[in-house]
């Protein structure tokens, strides 16, 4: 039976009935069940009870200055290599232990209303994570290659939260220019697709373009010269760069 049918049910009982009906219903509960469910202090004060049920429900509010020392404080750490390598600020048995941190720490940055003055501190804070998620997957910060399928999430799902984020208070160029950099050093043309995904409006495509042109004539500026003139001369920083431009190109 569905609470909603007790509740219709109940309705037709006179008082008597109803005392007649829980004092059975207690007599036939067994006596490990009854004190489990703490059952005589819902006969003593139910409405305690029911205030206790409630605010166990309401979610507890992030402390998002207390949670952003300790993710600093762990990037910090990981770019260190201190959950990879053997340290003394890091304990052997707590390296492994990186991955339940991350997916705690981005579950408690998803709490943080959006709207608020925190929500632009959460939103920062989920992109230095990504990117150094993304940094773990070219150089050893964790025992493994793939950060992200560490912390059981994928790459584009991530991104999209920092993106959106970003995004949710409008469409500045400093944002998307911010967003598209992060595509293009992070080797990772997939998440284009993401980027593409939050522009509703022509306007904000339009937007992207020309911070895409801007950030082409940064990189102008920083390009390396060729070591030798020979094509067949492998030049590890032009390569670096022309990649860089071509995700550019992509987007």
């Amino acid at each position: 039976m569905k609470v909603t049918e007790l509740r219709d049910l109940l309705k037709q009982y006179e008082e008597d009935d109803l005392r007649l009906i829980i004092v059975e219903m207690y007599k036939s509960m067994p006596k490990n069940l009854r004190e489990e469910k703490d059952t005589d202090s819902l006969v003593k004060d139910i409405q305690k009870v029911v205030q206790n049920r409630k605010a166990a429900k309401e979610p507890e509010l992030v402390d998002v200055y207390r949670l952003k020392a300790q993710i600093e404080l762990f990037i910090d750490y990981a770019y260190k290599q201190y959950y990879f390598a053997p340290n003394s600020y890091v304990h052997k048995k707590d390296r492994p232990k990186w991955r339940f941190m991350v997916k705690s720490f981005i579950k408690d940055l998803q709490q943080v209303p959006p709207d608020s003055p925190e929500g632009d501190i959460a939103t920062d804070l989920l992109e230095k994570l990504f990117d150094m998620l993304c940094y773990g997957t070219h150089y050893y910060i964790f025992s493994t290659e793939d950060p992200f399928r560490s912390i059981g999430m994928e790459r584009e799902e991530l991104f999209d939260l920092v993106v959106s984020g970003k995004l949710r208070k409008g469409i500045k160029p400093e944002f998307i220019h911010s967003i598209v950099k992060s595509i293009v050093d992070n080797r990772y043309c997939a998440m284009i697709n993401v980027l593409i995904s939050n522009l509703k409006t022509p306007d904000a495509r339009m937007m992207t373009i020309e911070q895409c042109i801007l950030l082409k004539k940064e990189l102008d500026l920083v390009k390396p010269v060729r070591k030798s003139n020979s094509q067949y001369v492998y030049d590890e920083k032009q390569d670096k760069w022309v990649k860089k431009v071509n995700r550019l190109v992509n987007i």
